[in-house]
């Protein structure tokens, strides 16, 4: 992907829901996981540094660099006063479930019961409706992350209110 600067959001997410609405589900959990992740480094790094190159080149990309994974970018987020509680939550268990998709080979679907359960526990899923179906649950929770971040990297240099739901309240710095 290209640099946060450069990114279109909107075409990014464009591009996605198309992806999303022709696949499976183990693609499924894998691109929105990936996004995600894109997104997170994104997030740290324009709100760590005024050089966010700089950032990236010493926490987030590399073999010593200590934020090169997903789980520790999300916890990274998260106690930077990036990301909401929720958030934190429900960006570890869409982790979990790329995680399971990415290990078990065959045999394994969003309607799983253990993956089912874990897409159904997806807060931001649930916001203002009820929603049952693992793959919506999966899919809205995720997009729903992706365009939270996505502003969040426009509008850098914020904290959230810890307790507010869903890191609605901000206060900038």
């Amino acid at each position: 992907m290209s640099d946060v600067n450069q990114l279109n959001f909107t075409e990014l997410f464009l591009n996605l829901s198309s992806e999303l609405n022709n696949e499976g589900d183990r693609t499924v959990a894998v691109l929105l996981a990936a996004h995600l992740d894109y997104l997170l480094e994104s997030l740290v790094a324009t709100n760590l540094a005024v050089d966010a190159d700089e950032v990236r080149d010493l926490l987030l990309k590399g073999g010593n660099a200590p934020l090169t994974t997903f789980s520790s970018r999300i916890n990274a987020a998260y106690c930077f006063g990036l990301l909401s509680k929720d958030e934190w939550r429900d960006l570890h268990q869409i982790r979990d479930v790329r995680n399971k998709f990415a290990h078990q080979l065959v045999g394994i679907s969003l309607s799983s019961t253990s993956i089912a359960d874990k897409c159904r526990s997806l807060k931001l899923s649930q916001v203002n409706e009820s929603v049952k179906d693992p793959r919506a649950c999966l899919i809205k929770a995720g997009v729903r992350l992706m365009v939270t971040i996505s502003i969040r990297i426009s509008n850098k240099n914020h904290v959230l209110n810890p307790d507010s739901d869903y890191g609605i309240e901000e206060t900038h710095v």
